[in-house]
């Protein structure tokens, strides 16, 4: 990623983290939360562009609610990598919200669902090797092994 997708980032970033509910009560869908930070950037654009000279050099036109929810999976990586911050979301069949909370039993809860969801995808792609391997003689393709780590001891 250049430095300036990375700025562009880091900016989009900042501002959904502004904006981002901090209860899930409170939750809100990702479309939402854009526009709410475009919205917070426009009312407090100087403030925003005050002491980083990269606004003096690239526009300002990439602060878009599409830009913003087109980002939304390197935005939550980033949250999580940089800052251990988790965008949590509730799901339903017509409302999906979300909202941010750093405390240590999110990101647990967060890590667990990911590595559901990693097992998942391995078992079925594992049974449709089986599966083709039956059916077509000879063939052959990787098997992806999961491996189970015990959690760290050293916090």
């Amino acid at each position: 990623m250049s430095d300036l997708s990375e700025w562009k980032l880091a900016v989009v970033t900042d501002l959904v983290l502004k904006v981002v509910p901090t209860n899930p009560e409170d939750a809100k869908p990702w479309e939402d939360v854009a526009v709410r930070a475009v919205y917070e950037y426009e009312r407090t654009r100087e403030s925003w562009q005050t002491g980083d000279p990269n606004f003096d050099i690239y526009q300002d036109n990439f602060i878009r609610k599409e830009y913003i929810f087109n980002r939304r999976n390197e935005i939550r990586t980033k949250l999580i990598q940089e800052r251990g911050i988790v965008l949590m979301w509730n799901a339903g069949r017509s409302y999906t919200g979300i909202w941010r909370d750093d405390t240590e039993d999110a990101m647990r809860a967060y890590l667990e669902t990911r590595r559901k969801n990693i097992g998942g995808q391995a078992d079925g792609y594992n049974s449709n090797v089986d599966a083709g391997a039956k059916l077509h003689d000879g063939l052959t393709m990787p098997v992806f092994e999961q491996v189970r780590r015990l959690p760290s001891t050293n916090n």
